[in-house]
């Protein structure tokens, strides 16, 4: 158990430096996103940071007052962030092929992201 603990916060802490990096290089500082999309989006950006780390995912129901699917759909890794978000309680982009392999990176992290 504490080996998978172990992979699954390796696995997480990349995903998310990954994220960050991405994030930081679509914009040029992280108040413009606040200044286009208002201070929930960047909000809702920095919950999806930390989700992304934990294995889990956001939850968002009205799509009037974040734009975080829209400033993730612009990012290079778009279609990984997004199995981060769920809105309305369903999955932004399920995945085609919910049964993960040994060897995905996604492996720990999947079980929760696909319930």
């Amino acid at each position: 158990m504490a080996k998978q603990i172990y992979s699954h916060h390796n696995t997480g802490s990349m995903l998310v430096e990954q994220f960050f990096v991405e994030l930081t290089e679509s914009v040029e500082t992280l108040t413009a996103i606040a200044d286009q999309y208002g201070a929930r989006t960047l909000a809702d950006l920095m919950y999806l940071q930390h989700v992304i780390l934990a294995g889990r995912h956001i939850d968002r129901y009205d799509q009037d007052e974040s734009a975080v699917v829209e400033v993730v759909e612009r990012l290079p890794s778009a279609e990984t962030w997004k199995r981060f978000i769920k809105m309305a309680g369903k999955l932004v982009d399920p995945p085609i092929n919910k049964s993960l392999s040994v060897g995905d990176p996604f492996r720990l992290i999947g079980r929760n992201v696909n319930q």
